[in-house]
């Protein structure tokens, strides 16, 4: 095919075979394996397709300002924005520690106006997951929309929207929780990936075909990747960020690119990816650990002793457990755009 794309969900990358003009046994691999279509910003991997990047890799600068100064300015950001704008801000607050710090970081920046300027929206699951903040939010009369998956198709116009995407690609990989909360985080890459890919692609035929395919996107790292949660942060930061700038405007089936420039991802611009990229570290140690900066920076602004100590990653933007029907009827769709941000959306009756 003569297009070139900006997205792909795993459904299109693994059942759609017309969308590559070369062999993709490799990166349809990589897409089971990762759970996610991946756009690889680094332009490094044979991905069988033509694509265009939205968010280059920036170049690495000397500075590291701390992270509540790179908050509360990007705050600060959004607010002249919506000043500029004339619009509201509506923060899409999920009770996880993202949404949570972008949130009190604009409360801060708005201060005694807040009530006028921002909104929510938030589901049953956002104040069961801090069920003290979403008591604090309701005493302080700031607008709260109820919302349900996928939250782009209910978005009301005219407004700002802030998410808190992206926090995951700075710190880490939801897939490295489970090693580090084994004591594992530390294990060199080179000797554990083939056992994670293995456990992923449940075929351990194609494990070393898949890890010499990646190993070109690890060499590209601005610094040297030695254990397996730099390998899973890296892997996540390269391929899967274009996937979240795009999902939420993608969930909304139509007027893509409206509902993209209406987003705000709080964590998206070059400034928070030059944060991570300045911290080779990507062990937390303990799982309670992961995204301790955001979450110190929640308990500076909103004390909460159970949240911070054990706070835990959740899975966002899903379907809750009691809505699993729908979540398997969502499965079967394909998802493909263009870069004339064109949505071709097919139903996959038989997936796999």
């Amino acid at each position: 095919m003569n297009k070139q794309f900006l997205f792909l969900n795993k459904f299109a990358a693994i059942n759609r075979s017309e969308i590559f003009d070369l062999s993709s046994d490799n990166y349809v691999n990589l897409v089971k394996f990762f759970e996610t279509g991946a756009i690889d910003r680094t332009h490094t991997l044979v991905s069988g397709f033509k694509y265009n990047v939205i968010d280059p890799i920036p170049e690495i600068t000397s500075s590291r300002p701390p992270i509540d100064e790179l908050m509360l300015e990007t705050a600060r950001e959004i607010l002249k924005l919506a000043e500029k704008k004339k619009q509201k801000i509506l923060v899409l607050w999920s009770g996880g520690i993202d949404s949570t710090a972008a949130l009190l970081a604009l409360l801060e920046i708005c201060g005694k106006n807040s009530t006028d300027i921002i909104s929510l929206g938030s589901s049953h699951g956002s104040f069961v997951e801090f069920p003290e903040f979403g008591k604090y939010l309701m005493e302080q009369n700031i607008e709260i929309l109820p919302m349900v998956h996928p939250v782009s198709k209910y978005l009301p116009q005219d407004y700002i929207v802030v998410t808190g995407e992206h926090g995951d690609q700075l710190f880490g990989s939801d897939k490295m929780l489970p090693l580090v909360d084994s004591g594992l985080g530390d294990l060199p890459y080179k000797k554990y990936l083939p056992f994670f890919i293995a456990e992923k692609l449940g075929n351990i035929k194609q494990v070393s075909h898949l890890v010499e395919y990646l190993e070109a996107i690890i060499e590209k790292c601005p610094f040297t990747i030695t254990d397996i949660c730099q390998c899973l942060w890296w892997f996540n930061f390269v391929l899967k960020w274009q996937q979240v700038s795009l999902r939420i405007p993608v969930w909304s089936g139509k007027n893509v690119k409206q509902v993209f420039d209406q987003c705000e991802h709080f964590y998206r611009n070059e400034k928070f990816q030059l944060w991570s990229l300045a911290r080779e570290r990507k062990n937390p140690h303990t799982v309670d650990r992961y995204k301790a900066e955001l979450k110190e920076f929640i308990n500076q602004r909103f004390v909460c002793e159970k949240y911070f100590l054990r706070k835990r990653k959740e899975i966002s933007l899903r379907p809750r457990a009691e809505k699993k029907w729908w979540e398997l009827a969502r499965h079967r769709w394909s998802f493909v755009m263009d870069e004339t941000w064109n949505l071709e959306k097919q139903i996959i009756p038989h997936y796999l």
